[in-house]
């Protein structure tokens, strides 16, 4: 035999089987580990909880269409039924024309084209257009 130190078996199979840590092994308990702490220090967005009920606004734009009405009939009215008095908005075949209006008095259009009313303001709530 040889002089030196001589290893055992048992020994040397000791030594291969013990675990080393190795770059991978880091990482793999790293990562998990940061995204934890990370997750931990970020902080939400406030929620904002609206304690107010829904208020009540005033209607100040209305818009009504009529379709064209039969060959031959030009039988269309416009009107407001909310109290006040005024001009509607009117566009008949691509012209538009102003059309005073009383409240429960119905006006009458001649155009047997499609109608598009606009009541703004005060005669917005109940307009009215038939044919």
């Amino acid at each position: 035999m040889s002089r030196g130190k001589r290893m055992r078996a048992p020994d040397v199979v000791r030594r291969s089987r013990t675990p080393r840590l190795d770059l991978t092994t880091v990482l793999a308990l790293l990562i998990p580990l940061l995204t934890v702490g990370f997750l931990a220090v970020v902080k939400l967005p406030p929620v904002h909880e609206t304690t107010q009920p829904p208020s009540q606004t005033l209607l100040t734009n209305a818009l009504v269409v009529c379709p064209s009405g039969r060959a031959g009939s030009t039988d269309a009215a416009v009107s407001s039924a909310s109290g006040a008095s005024g001009d509607l908005s009117v566009l008949a075949g691509g012209q538009p024309q102003s059309v005073p209006v009383t409240t429960g008095a119905p006006t009458a259009v001649d155009s047997q084209e499609a109608l598009v009313v606009r009541g703004t303001d005060d005669l917005a709530p109940g307009l009215v257009g038939l044919r």
